[in-house]
């Protein structure tokens, strides 16, 4: 498999899994608040917490400091979700590249499967 097809397929797993854990840390903490649970008392909120930490605290060193600490794992929800889309035209276009080579990940792309 050539590099850069190995490469965008990895980041997109990477934004993939990433987003998930923020999707469900979100999710987690709404149903915390909805049961008037303290997020300090879940065992399932912390260990989403310390899942998302390395992408927040990436995200807050980026971002100006009037972004509030509230808001910063929809902000790194969103630029997850730009280096997902990035990340899958990369290989959309890597496919094009190597689709008749037969390649794993591309080979929905060959010109055999279209048939």
């Amino acid at each position: 498999m050539p590099t850069d097809l190995l490469v965008a397929t990895a980041l997109k797993a990477l934004a993939e899994l990433v987003g998930l854990f923020l999707i469900g840390r979100g999710l987690i903490a709404m149903l915390v608040k909805f049961m008037r649970q303290a997020p300090d008392r879940n065992v399932i909120y912390q260990l989403f917490v310390v899942l998302t930490k390395p992408v927040i605290s990436l995200v807050r060193k980026v971002t100006p400091s009037v972004v509030v600490d509230r808001h910063l794992p929809v902000v790194a929800f969103l630029l997850v979700v730009w280096i997902y889309l990035l990340a899958a035209g990369w290989k959309l276009s890597l496919c094009g590249q190597y689709a008749d080579k037969g390649f794993g990940p591309c080979s929905a792309y060959s010109s055999a499967a279209r048939q």
